[in-house]
């Protein structure tokens, strides 16, 4: 595999994680909601909706529609910052983690803030070389998982031997996240929220160093 499609894929597989991770904390936080798992939100919201529970429908369906508008704002902050839009957004989306810590124990302002990093996180990688993925669910790569497969057992040429690892991996990422994020939070509460807040904010500062080389350079 080639090296900056390796790393790429590691960094995927790491945002994958940290989604997963979060969406376990919010999960717990807010009773069987979630702050990234969109199509379970938006189940809910129907369900609620047709069984004529207007008022619980409300929740989820605020929740899509701020996360919908946080990838909205990630995209203008990647079309604006170029270069630097990697950086930029995952120290955004540090930030925003960090302030929930704070917040989250005042209504639900720091739910808020948790939806709307996992909106932002979407846009900082979308391709893995030829791979299309969204770093904050899974239903997809599993549909990818599951063709691949097929692919390797009786497609033309019979796929490529490993194709399907990449999308075990985005599955196994989320999965193991999830389950950090989850244990820590019932020991420590808000405060699990810190461990991705310092990787993404490592992650940023590793994704700066080739810009800045490149002004140094001039």
């Amino acid at each position: 595999m080639h090296s900056n499609r390796l790393i790429d894929l590691s960094f995927a597989v790491a945002l994958m994680t940290i989604a997963g991770y979060v969406d376990a904390i919010g999960y717990l936080r807010l009773g069987h909601l979630f702050v990234s798992f969109m199509s379970g939100d938006s189940t809910q919201f129907a369900v609620f909706i047709a069984d004529g529970k207007w008022q619980r429908a409300l929740a989820p369906g605020a929740i899509v529609a701020l996360f919908v508008a946080s990838v909205f704002i990630g995209r203008m902050i990647e079309l604006r910052t170029k270069g630097w839009c990697r950086s930029v957004l995952l120290c955004s989306e540090a930030l925003l983690l960090g302030a929930a810590i704070v917040t989250i124990r005042f209504a639900d302002v720091g739910t808020i803030l948790m939806v709307i990093a996992m909106g932002v996180q979407n846009t900082v990688i979308r391709h893995v070389g030829e791979t299309r993925t969204a770093v904050t669910y899974v239903t997809g790569a599993l549909v990818d998982l599951g063709e691949k497969i097929g692919d390797l057992v009786c497609g033309p040429g019979r796929g490529e031997p490993w194709a399907w690892a990449t999308y075990f991996a985005f599955w196994l990422g989320l999965v193991i996240g999830a389950g950090a994020g989850g244990y820590l939070y019932v020991r420590i509460g808000a405060e699990a929220l810190a461990v991705p807040t310092v990787l993404l904010l490592s992650f940023a500062i590793a994704a700066a160093i080739p810009s800045l080389r490149a002004r140094a350079a001039k």
